[in-house]
């Protein structure tokens, strides 16, 4: 019986993982807080990580997180992460109204001028060709119109309000 210097539990040997450096050959904590310890240590080094990367690659985090929300979504998405990474780096203002992209984040959340990938034609099918990187604003506003009806129901606010 040995005495978990975690938990406190007195518990039989076999309870508790080897350990040749020590004097007993037996760890001080038993296999289930070391078990915990490591799963917690684990996950904390795995999200500084995956933080760390996304600063220091904005384009290709984007690009992944992108084509994996629109394929969850159920979109078949033909366009290869590298290019549409590359295509993200190449856009520093919106398609639509030509606002400056702001690719950092901001405690994980998007903002109005944050990039969001738009399809143009609103096919279930995603190429390079059928889209464009715009504001989130620009997205959000544009919904599942195409680039004419959103233009026509533009100039249909802009009628309304000059009266």
């Amino acid at each position: 019986m040995k005495k978990c210097i975690k938990c406190g539990r007195v518990l039989p040997l076999d309870n508790f993982g080897r350990d040749k450096t020590l004097k007993s050959g037996l760890r001080s904590r038993c296999k289930e807080c070391t078990g915990i310890y490591y799963k917690q240590r684990t996950s904390e080094y795995t999200r500084k990580a995956d933080q760390q990367y996304k600063l220091a690659h904005p384009y290709s985090s984007w690009a992944v997180h992108t084509i994996s929300s629109h394929k969850v979504r159920g979109f078949e998405v033909l366009i290869k992460t590298p290019d549409l990474a590359v295509h993200a780096r190449a856009a520093y203002y919106c398609a639509i109204c030509g606002c400056a992209l702001d690719w950092t984040p901001l405690k994980g959340r998007p903002q109005d001028n944050s990039p969001s990938l738009d399809r143009i034609n609103n096919l279930a099918v995603m190429t390079l060709e059928n889209t464009q990187i715009v504001c989130r604003f620009c997205n959000t506003k544009k919904s599942k119109q195409t680039m004419d009806e959103l233009v026509v129901w533009c100039k249909k606010v802009i009628e309304y309000r000059s009266r």
